[in-house]
């Protein structure tokens, strides 16, 4: 259950906060004046919050399998990572951006992707000292 609530409902938004990061750091040149910056980030807000949960559910239920099945492994971060970032690309498969671009624009899925692996699985390694009775 603890899966469910952190890929679906906090993966989408994560994926979103760094797809405007990355926009932000991309599109705007560096000495670009603060009201620009407001601006490019109201209205991409906006404009893409309607799509958050339409292209990052799927791709967060997706993850969220991969991380179900290899919930005994130790290294299941990896492969889910890896399964995010895959499934972040189709998005640009039509757009004429750089391949640096392209490359960069897995990490939309494989960031979020991991963090919720990281947080609904409990570190195996802590051991807790039993309590004292």
């Amino acid at each position: 259950m603890k899966r469910i609530l952190f890929f679906l409902l906090l993966g989408p938004p994560l994926g979103f906060g760094l797809l405007l990061s990355i926009s932000l750091l991309t599109a705007l040149p560096a000495s670009s004046p603060p009201y620009t910056i407001r601006h490019f980030f109201a209205s991409g807000t906006l404009y893409l919050m309607q799509f958050v949960y339409l292209f990052g559910l799927p791709a967060a239920a997706l993850a969220m399998f991969t991380d179900w099945i290899l919930e005994k492994y130790p290294w299941q971060i990896i492969p889910v990572m890896a399964v995010g970032y895959l499934l972040a690309l189709p998005i640009l498969a039509k757009s004429d951006a750089s391949l640096s671009i392209y490359l960069l624009f897995g990490f939309v899925g494989a960031i979020p992707a991991g963090i919720c692996s990281w947080l609904s699985n409990p570190s195996k390694s802590v051991r807790h000292p039993a309590s004292p009775s």
